[in-house]
């Protein structure tokens, strides 16, 4: 799998899935499983964790078995950002 395809189809599938809440999404993709990382603001809405579902779900659609089979998810609540392998996303922030 190259890293523009992963790219692509993350961006593909967050199109309106990100919610204010979402500080950041990273991922990593160099070794198996594949790992979708969101950083919340807040404890996430049950609402906003289906998103997140949905986000996983839509990446291992556009690929074939034998390049991404599972998309391990991880939700951190207001801890410090760190990257994976890419970010999908990252929300500006004021300091």
């Amino acid at each position: 799998m190259e890293r523009k395809d992963i790219l692509l189809s993350a961006q593909r599938a967050m199109l309106g899935a990100v919610t204010p809440n979402m500080q950041a999404i990273t991922i990593g993709y160099k070794k198996m499983p594949v790992i979708l990382r969101v950083y919340f603001k807040t404890q996430p809405r049950e609402d906003e964790c289906e998103l997140v579902k949905e986000i996983t779900t839509e990446i291992v659609a556009d690929f074939n078995e034998k390049e991404i089979t599972y998309i391990k998810e991880e939700i951190f609540v207001a801890q410090k950002l760190e990257c994976l392998d890419d970010w999908l996303y990252l929300q500006y922030v004021n300091i």
